[in-house]
């Protein structure tokens, strides 16, 4: 699972730099039941390496029928305005 969109970063010298269709991937969950971070890597395209990292915080569901760790930080990051419009892949 990964999630796609066309996105804009700014390099190391404040410019800013728009990749259509990047490639979105949740790379890392650490945590617990109280909180969890997952690390997101961008890339390019889905065979490429990673271009960008960041991380993101939210507390997961923990109820029975709750999914995984990895498919609730997909749902967490599709609920931020950073990933409006964004498509699974």
């Amino acid at each position: 699972m990964a999630l796609q969109k066309t996105i804009t970063l700014t390099d190391n010298f404040d410019i800013d730099v728009e990749i259509a269709d990047c490639y979105i991937k949740v790379s890392e969950v650490k945590g617990g039941k109280s909180l969890l971070i997952a690390y997101v890597d961008y890339h390019k395209d889905a065979s490429s390496g990673s271009i960008h990292r960041k991380r993101f915080s939210f507390t997961p569901q923990v109820s029975d029928g709750s999914g995984n760790f990895i498919a609730q930080s997909y749902e967490h990051l599709k609920t931020l305005s950073e990933f409006s419009g964004a498509t699974d892949v």
